[in-house]
């Protein structure tokens, strides 16, 4: 065999070796479900195993031949012995027989000599490995009455790394392996010494534990958050229940002079205003700004009113904060207001919706940018931004949340009342408030120059958006 045949073949292998140890990772995630589900991978295992109860796949997992039950000793950290029970998915021993090959092929490289003892370790491997397939198939066969897909498919795959295997240590050439000479008589030289052998096989074995490590500290994980799980249940019960939901935002307290309300010509009745105390570079309030306009202000028949107010959660412009969450809010407060300053509230939403949308890469550039989007002068923007009278607007929106014991973003408002946390991102409570709309029993009206200036006295006007 040529080196250039020998090195194809070896390549193969490889090859060989990194699917099925893939093939037996995902088997072992099957097994316990210790593993992370990230790929388009784990999404086409679970349609071989986790999809179907009935299917082979699942009743070769359940099986008690999925796995090896061993009771083993272990020196525990007083330096004592104790027995410890551990179960090790056939699976498991799959992938570590895969991992083992492709590090030694990889690493050793083909056999060049009948006379070095090293050289044997992969031929037994192989063999060992086809006996192991041969054994679980019959188990499929005979005792458990049906075939995983995945398991016969790794048995095929070994199948294969022992007939490439023998074509390495059988159709060697003499021509290709170094010779040593010594007067009349020669023998080939081994470059592969035992101490190369041992190395390989310690890397190998340092691999293979790791991975069980990585296996065992993500069920220990696992475990955790499994007790955790019927709080989970629980309060995705509390989201789904409209009238657990309706009681947790009436019984909050009413800040009056907050909804900013106005009389209906049609109904004499107050519109639903809410206001939002939020942080342009926040991505929770990013979110909740798209789902209010897409989710929830659909359900209601009429008119709702939008305030917004500004919580930058950044030192610049907010000192009751520690530390500057996000660098670039006060920046971005102040691109706002002074948009609207130059362009009134439409333009104030345009750029609103606009900083949202690029709140990664927020900056001078930036905001010149977005104003010459929406019509607006660039270069006042920028001067604009700097006024007394922006900065001023910030400043009582901030001073308004220190008031109301605001302190992160989003917070919600409806007509006067703050929404809890667990309803504002719920669309069965926007639903039910809006089919169960109160508002002559649950807002007091405002005094009149209170319902102008749309807050206490001493604070500005936020931003006004009406949705229909």
């Amino acid at each position: 065999m040529s080196s250039r045949t020998s090195l194809l073949v070896r390549l193969t292998i490889l090859s060989l070796c990194g699917v099925g140890a893939w093939i037996s990772a995902e088997l072992v995630r099957e097994h316990a479900g210790p593993w992370p589900s990230l790929t388009s991978a784990s999404a086409s295992s679970n349609g071989l195993c986790g999809g179907d109860e009935e299917s082979g796949c699942a009743k070769v997992a359940r099986s008690d031949w999925s796995a090896v039950d061993l009771t083993i000793p272990l020196l525990t950290r007083g330096f004592t012995m104790r027995w410890t029970r551990i179960v090790i998915p056939v699976a498991f021993l799959g992938l570590a027989y895969f991992v083992f090959l492709g590090i030694w092929f990889a690493f050793a490289g083909p056999p060049k000599t009948w006379r070095r003892w090293g050289y044997w370790i992969p031929l037994v491997t192989v063999l060992a490995g086809a006996a192991g397939s041969v054994f679980f198939l019959s188990v499929m066969l005979f005792k458990i009455g049906s075939l995983c897909t995945w398991c016969v498919a790794t048995h095929g795959i070994n199948v294969a790394v022992l007939v490439a295997t023998f074509c390495l240590w059988l159709r060697q050439d003499d021509a290709t392996r170094p010779v040593l000479k010594m007067g009349a008589a020669s023998r080939p030289l081994a470059t592969f010494t035992p101490l190369a052998a041992l190395r390989t096989v310690g890397l190998s074995l340092v691999v293979i534990v790791g991975i069980w490590a990585y296996r065992q500290a993500r069920l220990d994980v696992r475990h955790e958050v499994a007790k955790l799980l019927p709080y989970k249940r629980f309060v995705q019960k509390m989201e789904s229940d409209p009238a657990f939901l309706l009681r947790e935002y009436y019984a909050g307290a009413y800040h009056q002079g907050l909804e900013l309300t106005s009389e209906n010509d049609s109904t004499n009745s107050f519109t639903p205003t809410v206001v939002i105390f939020s942080d342009f570079q926040c991505p929770h309030c990013a979110c909740f700004a798209g789902r209010w306009k897409t989710d929830f202000a659909q359900h209601w028949g009429h008119p709702v009113r939008v305030v917004f107010r500004h919580l930058p959660l950044c030192r610049e412009c907010n000192d009751t904060v520690r530390r500057n969450v996000h660098p670039d809010a006060c920046q971005a407060s102040y691109a706002a207001e002074a948009a609207r300053l130059q362009g009134g509230d439409e333009a104030f939403w345009q750029m609103h919706d606009l900083l949202f949308a690029h709140s990664r890469r927020l900056g001078s550039k930036l905001y010149a940018e977005l104003a010459a989007a929406i019509g607006l002068e660039g270069e006042q923007l920028l001067n604009d931004m700097n006024s007394e009278k922006v900065r001023q607007r910030v400043a009582a929106d901030v001073a308004l949340a220190a008031e109301l014991g605001v302190a992160g973003t989003p917070t919600v408002f409806l007509n006067g009342r703050r929404v809890p946390q667990l309803c504002a991102t719920s669309p069965v409570f926007w639903e039910a408030v809006a089919k169960n709309s109160r508002w002559d029993d649950a807002v007091a009206v405002a005094p009149e120059s209170q319902r102008e200036a749309g807050g206490p006295p001493g604070h500005s006007t936020g931003a006004v958006r009406a949705i229909p």
